[in-house]
C-alpha cells in the first residue's frame, strides 16, 4: 500500500514538474511575443510618424510652390527682359561700330557698295534702273557702278541712271523707272536684315539657357 502511495506522488511530482516547465515555457514565449509586439508597434509608430512628416512636408511645399509660382514667373520674365534689353543695347553697339568701320574704310565701303548694287540689279526686273545714293556720295558710286556694270556679262541689257541722293548713313536704294520694284541697299536695312536675322536666335538662346 506504501509502495503505491509513493509511486502516486512521484507521478503527481512528475506531472507537477512537467506542468511547471510547460507555463515557464509559455509565460517565456509569451513575454518574447509580446515585446515583439511592442517592438514592431514602435517601428509602426515610427513609421506613420515619418509618413506624416513627409505629408505635412509635401502638402507646406505644394502650398508655397502654389503661392509663389506667379512670383518666381515674374521673376524669370523679369530677367529675360532685363538681359534681352542689355544683349540688344550691346548688339546694336556692334553693328553701328561696324557699319561706321566700313564706311570709314574706302576699300572696304566699295566692296559693300559692290554687294548690294549685285543684289539690287538682280532682284528688280525693270530694265532700267534709277541709283539713289546717300548724300555726297554721288561722286563715289559713279566711279563704282559704271566699271561694275559693264565687267558683268550677267547685267547685259540693265541701264541705270543716277538719281536724287537720299538722307542716309551710307549704301544705296535702288528703284525701277516707273517706281513700281525696288530694292533698299542702304546701312540701314542691311543692320536691320542682320537684326531681324540673329536676334530670334539670341532669344531662344535665353530661353534655353533657362
Amino acid at each position: 500500500m506504501s509502495e503505491d502511495v509513493e509511486m502516486v506522488e512521484v507521478i503527481i511530482r512528475e506531472i507537477r514538474k512537467a506542468a511547471e516547465e510547460e507555463i515557464k515555457r509559455i509565460l517565456s514565449e509569451a513575454e518574447k511575443e509580446a515585446k515583439r509586439i511592442v517592438e514592431e508597434a514602435k517601428v509602426k509608430a515610427k513609421e506613420l510618424r515619418e509618413e506624416k512628416i513627409r505629408q505635412l512636408l509635401h502638402e507646406h511645399r505644394s502650398k508655397i510652390e502654389r503661392e509663389y509660382a506667379p512670383k518666381r514667373l515674374e521673376i524669370k520674365r523679369s530677367y529675360i527682359k532685363n538681359k534681352y534689353e542689355k544683349l540688344l543695347s550691346y548688339f546694336n553697339e556692334i553693328l553701328s561700330e561696324v557699319s561706321k568701320d566700313i564706311r570709314n574704310n574706302k576699300e572696304e565701303y566699295t566692296e559693300f557698295l559692290k554687294n548690294v548694287m549685285e543684289k539690287a540689279f538682280t532682284s528688280i526686273k525693270s530694265d532700267v534702273i534709277v541709283v539713289h545714293p546717300c548724300k555726297g556720295e554721288t561722286t563715289l558710286v559713279k566711279e563704282i557702278i559704271e566699271p561694275y556694270v559693264k565687267s558683268n556679262p550677267s547685267l547685259k541689257g540693265k541701264s541705270y541712271a543716277i538719281g536724287e541722293e537720299i538722307d542716309c548713313d551710307g549704301g544705296l536704294f535702288f528703284e525701277s523707272k516707273d517706281k513700281r520694284e525696288y530694292y533698299n541697299g542702304t546701312m540701314k536695312a542691311k543692320i536691320t536684315e542682320i537684326r531681324e536675322t540673329l536676334l530670334p536666335v539670341i532669344a531662344e538662346k535665353l530661353l534655353s539657357d533657362l
